[in-house]
């Protein structure tokens, strides 16, 4: 087997964990199997194996992907000296991210992971790193608008932050009628008391 370029290797990978997203959103994790990833990536066995040797690897590398993803867009709310605004720019991050054209594929992934967790403890492991990292993520960039250290108080209030988040992904996972874009200002109109330390 010739040697991949690792951009080759890369994208590759990507290759694989698009595949896997569609297929962990269309039949659930726990149904999907390493069969059901490759068929749908168009790669033998051997392609998907040289690459992630579980199922778990690919969750972990899905939520890898999708962590260091986050912390990238989280760092780019960052307005100096205004940490109402920079929640507000974490808020939009969210809402621009729900009108994105697969937005409910995306968190239908969310919850099907969550799910996974509670019956898969290493999987839970997975999401617990995945989410401390957000968490802090957002924690960093409260303490970087302010100009400071990360504090506890930045810590607390980025798990309120991510769970106001969730919550909503949720409730438009469970409710075809909810348009998040509804909550927007509601939740807007909370950014100043998020921000206080």
């Amino acid at each position: 087997m010739p040697r991949l370029k690792p951009e080759s290797l890369a994208r590759r990978q990507q290759h694989l964990l698009d595949a896997a997203e569609r297929c962990f959103a269309r039949l659930g994790i726990q149904a999907t199997t390493m069969r059901d990833i490759f068929e749908e990536a168009g790669v033998s066995a051997g392609g998907l194996y040289v690459h992630f040797a579980s199922k778990a690897d690919v969750i972990e590398a899905l939520a890898r992907r999708c962590s260091e993803r986050d912390t990238t867009y989280i760092k780019r709310c960052v307005v100096a000296g205004d940490a109402t605004a920079t929640v507000r720019n974490i808020l939009r991050l969210a809402f621009a991210d729900w009108r994105a054209p697969r937005a409910r594929h995306a968190v239908r992934l969310d919850v099907a992971l969550w799910g996974e967790g509670l019956r898969d403890r290493r999987v839970a492991r997975i999401l617990e790193r995945s989410t401390r990292a957000a968490m802090a993520a957002i924690a960093g960039a409260l303490a970087d608008a302010e100009g400071s250290r990360v504090r506890a108080a930045h810590l607390k209030r980025s798990r309120v932050l991510g769970a106001l988040i969730i919550g909503v992904a949720i409730q438009w996972h469970a409710d075809s009628q909810l348009d998040p874009d509804s909550l927007e200002e509601v939740t807007m109109a909370l950014s100043p008391t998020l921000a206080v330390a």
